[in-house]
């Protein structure tokens, strides 16, 4: 026999969702305490031992005239395959939407299948009719196979990385050299938490004017870190700018040297050192009126649950891309993610195309591609309902309409 009840946030709803095949970091009560201008409610079906079996994170914002709308983000957690659970889990989530007045809630459960990265066109045919129809009984209607990442609340296909011993040796030998070459360029990585928020904003904000768009605030990234606190980092890549221009001024004497020496007759291993020579100049001249002997130019954020680290925002200063921070700061962030005991690296979202810049760069990593089942509405209030899932629908094409024109 199983009861249902909502419970108030505690260790066991936290260890029951981390413990869970299907866990996720959005489905802990830390999620919760970060999306504080929603209220969390925590529902459970637990077993006649008083064990928990199901539960789900379920935030809830007024939206319009005392309604309020349901959220739960990668959730629920339960065995879907488990009928009797699933049916007092469904039933009594339903009436508490009666009760607390909410439209409608919306599920994506952290269900997906995993393709290697070369199985694009598999990944993007991903189906699950069947789970589809599940769900429908209890009253849940599908939002379709998306495509586009910003159809969906999260990202319906994600890149993620299985980590293990060798994470490093599994990298493809460009993204090698890559890290490799970061660290010649004196990339150098430091772990930081909240106190560094400030400086983690600076960097976000490169990347919000670089795209037109509007992130979070430094008070948000604190939250994050206040929130899931062991289980939460800031990376930063900095630039060691006195080292750096210390060897560039070595390398272009030491090639000068080379091509004042070089028999005429050489002219391949001429062509070869003045290309070189005037790579080495370019990155100085980059550099050299830099007053700062050490500079901050990429940085991340990372959160987990049990099992995997999420890579909710990262930030760029474009003007040192040439010095590949990047690359250094992922390789830092699945190091930090094997040595605290998870299982998956996330590299995030990406278009359902699979074939955009962004899919390029992530998957040069040579990650693990899931393709989720997608997004479902519980319609509580059916009209409205249909007119705030419209309303909400064209906010979000006009908010990314301005993003892109700048």
């Amino acid at each position: 026999m199983y009861t249902w009840k909502v419970m108030d946030r505690c260790i066991e709803f936290d260890t029951f969702i981390d413990q869970h095949p299907l866990s996720s970091a959005t489905q802990l009560s830390a999620w919760g305490e970060v999306k504080s201008e929603w209220e969390s409610l925590y529902p459970v079906v637990v077993d006649e031992s008083g064990a928990i079996v199901a539960a789900g994170l379920l935030l809830k914002r007024t939206v319009i005239a005392g309604f309020t709308l349901g959220y739960m983000p990668r959730g629920p957690i339960l065995d879907f395959d488990n009928e009797e659970v699933c049916n007092v889990f469904f039933t009594n989530l339903k009436k508490l939407a009666k009760r607390e007045k909410m439209i409608s809630i919306k599920i994506d459960p952290n269900i997906y299948q995993v393709y290697e990265i070369h199985q694009r066109e598999e990944a993007q045919s991903y189906r699950n009719d069947a789970f589809v129809e599940k769900l429908a009984k209890y009253g849940f209607k599908h939002h379709g196979y998306t495509m586009d990442m910003y159809d969906t609340t999260q990202a319906r296909f994600q890149v993620t990385f299985p980590l293990s011993e060798n994470n490093f040796e599994r990298f493809p030998k460009k993204t090698r050299d890559k890290i490799k070459q970061a660290t010649n360029y004196h990339i150098e990585i430091e772990e930081k938490h909240s106190e560094s928020v400030d400086a983690f904003y600076e960097i976000i904000s490169y990347t919000e004017r670089r795209k037109g768009i509007i992130l979070r605030n430094a008070s948000y990234f604190k939250k994050i870190l206040d929130a899931f606190k062991e289980d939460s980092v800031l990376l930063f890549a900095y630039l060691n700018v006195g080292l750096l221009k210390q060897d560039l001024l070595d390398r272009m004497q030491e090639l000068e040297h080379k091509l004042a020496t070089l028999d005429e007759k050489a002219v391949n291993k001429r062509e070869v050192a003045e290309k070189q020579l005037a790579k080495a100049r370019r990155e100085y001249e980059q550099i050299a009126e830099e007053s700062e002997s050490r500079i901050p130019v990429s940085a991340l954020l990372l959160a987990a649950d049990g099992k995997t680290t999420e890579l909710l925002y990262s930030g760029l200063n474009e003007k040192y891309r040439r010095f590949l921070a990047p690359y250094a700061l992922r390789n830092a962030g699945i190091e930090w993610s094997y040595r605290h005991g998870k299982e998956y690296f996330n590299f995030g979202g990406v278009q359902g195309s699979l074939e955009d810049g962004l899919f390029e760069f992530k998957s040069s990593f040579h990650p693990d591609i899931r393709a989720f089942v997608g997004e479902f509405d519980m319609p509580v209030y059916t009209l409205l309902s249909f007119a705030l899932d419209k309303a909400i629908h064209i906010k979000k094409r006009i908010q990314l309409a301005m993003a892109k024109k700048g």
